[in-house]
């Protein structure tokens, strides 16, 4: 397995942030080298949906889009199909006496995440971005790995993944801020 990993720090808090994350239909309006999204349904995402992004240049999967894994928010995780979406929410879990993970619990509440899967068997490829509390603003990671066969052809190409991760981030960050000057 081989991976990247590229993070940023924005001045806003992850609820906020997600409200614009949360919106893959929309990317390409914030990030200047998107050109179009595509979405397979309607609505709100869900686990299953796949969609397409269309870059200005050619990037490595699965910058490319996919199919989305897991959601988190404050309100549970979602993983599963669109039909078959199970989801596990804070409350569901109680704390036991001999090993209490409930504070582990609470630290992660302000936690979102969105990750997706490209390809499959040896060639599948993971992306997943998180936002999490960070003093008076979010940290933003985006992690994309590669397994099997996919890790060694891709072992040339970490850098401009790299390179696409952070023009992402970046795009992103100058969006925060505007709806922060704005706000």
């Amino acid at each position: 397995m081989v991976s990247v990993r590229e993070t940023a720090w924005l001045n806003m808090t992850p609820s906020v942030i997600w409200e614009t994350l949360s919106e893959v239909r929309e990317w390409h309006h914030w990030c200047h080298q998107l050109m179009d999204t595509q979405v397979s349904q309607e609505g709100d995402l869900t686990p299953g949906i796949r969609f397409r992004l269309y870059w200005a240049q050619k990037v490595p999967p699965p910058l490319r889009g996919g199919k989305i894994s897991m959601i988190r928010n404050p309100g549970g995780i979602r993983i599963g199909q669109i039909d078959e979406v199970l989801t596990v929410r804070e409350s569901s879990v109680q704390p036991s006496e001999s090993n209490d993970n409930s504070s582990i619990l609470r630290e992660q509440t302000d936690c979102y995440q969105l990750a997706w899967t490209a390809g499959w068997g040896p060639w599948r490829s993971d992306a997943c971005i998180t936002l999490t509390a960070d003093g008076s603003g979010s940290r933003a990671e985006f992690m994309v790995s590669w397994q099997g066969w996919a890790s060694w052809l891709m072992a040339r190409n970490l850098s401009a993944c790299g390179k696409f991760q952070r023009s992402w981030l970046a795009d992103l960050q100058v969006t925060m801020e505007r709806i922060g000057s704005l706000g």
